[in-house]
């Protein structure tokens, strides 16, 4: 198994990281914020150089607003909500897909 972990905190991804190679895998760290797109666009890139393709995208980051009653969010709150839970999946799915596509043109030529 070769997994690339990405999470805006380093040492959430290393335990993961350290399991999975005890397990016999290979695992890569990414400290990313998805709910930029420059962040995802240099993970994409990192997933490339590390293991040459894409083959599964799994988009499982999520943000809770701490059960803030909704008169109380913040305005930076509301946004580190949707940027994270739906601009980030947006991000890595379109990106993913472009690769996946591209990979795909590339088989179909041989």
């Amino acid at each position: 198994m070769q997994v690339i972990l990405a999470d805006n905190r380093q040492q959430n991804i290393e335990a993961v990281a350290d399991a999975i190679h005890k397990k016999g895998g290979q695992a890569a760290c990414f400290t990313a914020d998805i709910s930029r797109e420059e962040d995802v666009s240099l993970l994409m890139n990192f997933t490339l150089q590390t293991y040459d393709k894409l083959d599964i995208l799994v988009n499982n980051a999520g943000v809770m607003d701490s059960f803030t009653p909704v008169a109380e969010v913040s305005n930076e709150l509301w946004e580190k909500v949707i940027g994270v839970n739906l601009n980030g999946p947006f991000y890595t799915c379109r990106s993913a897909v472009r690769l996946f596509l591209n990979r795909a043109q590339v088989l179909l030529s041989i």
